[in-house]
C-alpha cells in the first residue's frame, strides 16, 4: 500500500460544566473542544499534548460555506478523522497529506453545519506534543490571498481524445495550487495526471456544489498523481494541484484525455460469479497504460470477493455499472502485491471491476475471479456472532483463530448511544471493517491503529442501531489467534 493572509481569529475553548459542577473531560466526542475556523492560516494554533490510547475531539459550525483545511502541526505522527456530528457519519480521514508525519484534511463545508474532528496518533506509541488548527481555503472567499488560479478562476483545459493529448506546463512554488476546469463533451472514464519529477497531490471537484469526488497522491509514473473518474457530459469539474507539502517546489505537466484502451466501460468481459473461489480465472495481460473492465451481476444478495492472482502489481476498482459511482478500491490487501476487494452486493445490480497496473509502467500477466462469501467454519453476515459491547474496557473479549483466507463477524446493538471502541488483541496482524449491518454500507475500517498490528475502530454509534464489526487477517495469507473486544470509550 502507498501511502494542504488578513486577520488573526481568535480561539474560543468551550468548557462544559455538569450539573454538580464537576469539568467534564475535553477530549469526548460528547464535550469537544470548540474553536473558530480562521479566515486563512494566521489563525491561532491550540496545543495540546497525546498521550498513549489517548484522543482528542474538536467541533466547529462554519459560519459560510467552501473549502476549510484542517491539519496538526508538529513532529509526532498523527491521524485525524472528521465527522458529521449529528449523524456521526465519517466525512473523510488522513495519516500524513500534511508536512512530515502530520495529518491534513481539506473538506467542502457547509453552513451552520456541525462537525467534530478526532486526532489520534497512528498507533498507541505515538504520544507527544502537536498543535492543530483550522482556516478557509481556496474554494472560499481568497482576497488578500495569493493562490495561483483560484476556484473561482480556474484554467480551461479541454479534454483529450487519448494520451497523446498536450500538456499545459505549470510551476507550484511553496504552499501554491493550481486548478483546472474541466467540461466533458461526453460521459465516460477520464484520466486525469500530471506529469515531471515534482511530488505533487491531486484533487477532483464537482465544480458548482464543491464536493470533494476525489483524491491521489502517487498513482502515476514517479511521484506523480493520476486520477481516474467517471463523468458526466456537460458536468464542470475542477481539479486541484499542489505540491505533496508545503515545501514541495517545482515544474510539472498537467492533461486530461478520454479512454481509448480495447477494455472500455461500455463494452467490458461478462464474467459469472462463482459460488466459492474455485470458479474458473480469467487470465489477461497488463500492458502500460491499459486497462481491463469486468462486468459482474450477483444472482442473489451478499458478501462478494473479487481478486487478482499472480506475479504483478495490480490495484483495481468496484464501480456502480449504472451510476458511474466509486464504491470501493484497493491496491495489495490479496496475496503478494494482488488487490482483493470484499463488498456487499445487491442481487441483479450490475457492477464493474476494473483492473490495472499499480503505475502506468507496470506489465505482465494476472488472473481474475469473483466469488461469493461461503462459510467457512467463520460467523457469516448473515449469521454473526453476538457481541454485548462493554461499558468500559475490562469486558471481557472473545478468543478467535483466522485461517487462510477466513473472516469473523461480529454484531454490536449499543444500549445507548456514545463512542464505541471495537479492537483486536494478539500477535495477529488484523484488519477490521465496521458496517451498517441493515444497509451494508461500510462506515469505517482500520489496519494498526491498536497495539502492536492490531485493528482498532472508534465510532460514534447511535442506541438500538445495528453493526457489523468484520475481522480478517491483513492479506489472505495471514492466519494466527486474536482476541476481539467492543466497549464504550
Amino acid at each position: 500500500m502507498k501511502k494542504n493572509l488578513a486577520n488573526k481569529v481568535g480561539l474560543t475553548i468551550l468548557i462544559l460544566f455538569c450539573a454538580s459542577g464537576a469539568v467534564f473531560a475535553q477530549n469526548q466526542w460528547e464535550f469537544p473542544v470548540f474553536f473558530t475556523v480562521g479566515q486563512n492560516d494566521n489563525v491561532q494554533v491550540l496545543n495540546r499534548t497525546l498521550q498513549s490510547w489517548n484522543e482528542d475531539f474538536y467541533t466547529f459550525i462554519p459560519s459560510r460555506g467552501g473549502l476549510v483545511i484542517m491539519e496538526t502541526l508538529g513532529s509526532i505522527d498523527t491521524f485525524m478523522e472528521l465527522y458529521d456530528a449529528e449523524s456521526g457519519q465519517l466525512l473523510s480521514l488522513d495519516d500524513n497529506s500534511g508536512n512530515s508525519m502530520n495529518a491534513r484534511i481539506e473538506f467542502n463545508v457547509q453552513v451552520n453545519r456541525r462537525y467534530i474532528i478526532k486526532v489520534r496518533g497512528v498507533g498507541t506509541w505515538s504520544t507527544g506534543n502537536y498543535g492543530f488548527r483550522a482556516y478557509y481555503g481556496a474554494s472560499g472567499n481568497t482576497t488578500g490571498n495569493i493562490w495561483n488560479n483560484p476556484w473561482n478562476n480556474p484554467i480551461t483545459y479541454t479534454i483529450g481524445q487519448n494520451a497523446n493529448v498536450a500538456e499545459i506546463n505549470q510551476s507550484l512554488s511553496s504552499g501554491s495550487e493550481d486548478f483546472f476546469l474541466l467540461v466533458p463533451s461526453q460521459n465516460g472514464i477520464v484520466f486525469i495526471e500530471t506529469t515531471g519529477s515534482t511530488d505533487t497531490f491531486m484533487e477532483l471537484y464537482d465544480a458548482d456544489s464543491g464536493q470533494l469526488l476525489d483524491s491521489d497522491d502517487d498513482s502515476g509514473s514517479n511521484r506523480n498523481a493520476r486520477i481516474e473518474y467517471e463523468m458526466h457530459t456537460n458536468r464542470r469539474y475542477i481539479v486541484k494541484v499542489r505540491g505533496f507539502g508545503e515545501w514541495t517546489t517545482g515544474s510539472y505537466g498537467f492533461k486530461a484525455y478520454s479512454d481509448s484502451f480495447s477494455a472500455l466501460w461500455n463494452n467490458p468481459i461478462s464474467y459469472t460469479i462463482g459460488q466459492n473461489a474455485n470458479v474458473p480465472v480469467v487470465n489477461r495481460s497488463i500492458q502500460s497504460g491499459v486497462e481491463d473492465f469486468f462486468l459482474l451481476v450477483p444472482y442473489g444478495s451478499g458478501r462478494l470477493i473479487i481478486e487478482t492472482t499472480g506475479g504483478s502489481d495490480t490495484f483495481m476498482e468496484l464501480f456502480d455499472a449504472d451510476t458511474g459511482q466509486l464504491l470501493d478500491s484497493d491496491d495489495d490487501s490479496g496475496t503478494g502485491y494482488n488487490a482483493r476487494i470484499e463488498y456487499n452486493v445487491q442481487a441483479n445490480r450490475r457492477y464493474i471491476a476494473k483492473v490495472r497496473g499499480y503505475g502506468t509502467w507496470t506489465t505482465g500477466n494476472y488472473s481474475f475471479r469473483a466469488y461469493m462469501t461461503t462459510n467457512n467454519g467463520n460467523a457469516l453476515w448473515a449469521n454473526p456472532a453476538n457481541f454485548t459491547i462493554g461499558q468500559n474496557s475490562n469486558v471481557a473479549a472473545v478468543s478467535r483463530s483466522l485461517t487462510s483466507d477466513s473472516e469473523d463477524f461480529f454484531l454490536l446493538v449499543p444500549n445507548r448511544s456514545g463512542t464505541v471502541i471495537a479492537e483486536t488483541t494478539g500477535n495477529t496482524d488484523t484488519f477490521m471493517e465496521l458496517y451498517d449491518a441493515d444497509t451494508g454500507q461500510l462506515l469505517s475500517s482500520n489496519d494498526d491503529g491498536g497495539s502492536s498490528l492490531n485493528a482498532r475502530i472508534s465510532y460514534n454509534m447511535q442506541a438500538g442501531r445495528r453493526y457489523i464489526a468484520k475481522v480478517r487477517g491483513y492479506s489472505s495469507r495471514i492466519t494466527g489467534n486474536y482476541s476481539f473486544r467492543a466497549y464504550f470509550q
